[in-house]
């Protein structure tokens, strides 16, 4: 089972699709490079929006895209790209941005070198049983003059999501290909915003993972990613090529 952890397709809530028509040109792309399922990631700032507020925006936005899908379209599940913040170890309602039935929160870290705050605030979420799915890793480690507390919180119980487009550039390829080498097992999204600039690109994500690392891990990403969701066993969908 293909699933794109990582999209801003849901019209008119971020900085993604604007309108329903672009979403749906959005599945069909994804449709066209076999994904089956699109985990739908708008943007949520805590300094910047109300909780109450944006779910119901989001949810109005899931909806109406709902309503205009084909069976044929990847199954789209709610979800949320929560901005790393301060005290959100201990937010009272931070289950709520949880992908949709399940306890993984997309988390985009912040882009500055890490510390103990950000470890203290990961481990307190894990304490939860919330379990962290840290956005684009491959993002932030440039930022990272000293790598201890990255290595630390990455070593973590957790799941790291990398970027279709990071197989595209020599060196954060070559960043997650040594963390695959290193034994962990990473989600893969496409971080797609539109269908210019940023668009979905799976297929070539997925083809350059093949390459290095051969279908099997592609396989494992598969049953890590189906698992986490809980949306059953990658072997009942039929798959073609990577």
């Amino acid at each position: 089972m293909r699933i794109d952890f990582h999209t801003h397709l849901l019209p008119a809530i971020d900085d993604g699709s604007q309108s329903v028509a672009e979403s749906l040109n959005m599945l069909d792309a994804l449709r066209l490079q076999n994904v089956h399922c699109a985990v739908a990631t708008p943007h949520f700032y805590s300094n910047k929006a109300n909780l109450t507020v944006f779910l119901n925006q989001r949810d109005k936005a899931y909806e109406m895209l709902l309503s205009k899908c084909s069976q044929e379209m990847p199954k789209v599940i709610p979800g949320a790209e929560v901005a790393f913040f301060r005290g959100m170890g201990k937010a009272e309602d931070l289950t709520k941005l949880c992908i949709a039935n399940t306890n993984a929160l997309l988390i985009e870290m912040p882009f500055v070198q890490w510390g103990q705050s950000e470890l203290s605030e990961i481990e307190k979420i894990l304490n939860r049983g919330i379990f962290p799915v840290l956005a684009h890793i491959e993002r932030y480690f440039p930022f990272q003059r000293d790598i201890s507390i990255f290595n630390e919180i990455i070593n973590l119980p957790l799941y790291l999501q990398v970027n279709a487009e990071a197989m595209q550039m020599r060196r954060s390829r070559k960043f997650v290909f040594k963390l695959i080498e290193n034994g962990f097992s990473v989600l893969l999204g496409t971080d797609c915003h539109n269908m210019k600039r940023r668009k979905p690109n799976m297929e070539e994500g997925r083809a350059a993972i093949a390459k290095a690392f051969g279908r099997s891990y592609l396989q494992s990403m598969d049953a890590v990613g189906a698992d986490l969701l809980k949306i059953g066993d990658p072997s009942d969908f039929a798959e073609s090529g990577v």
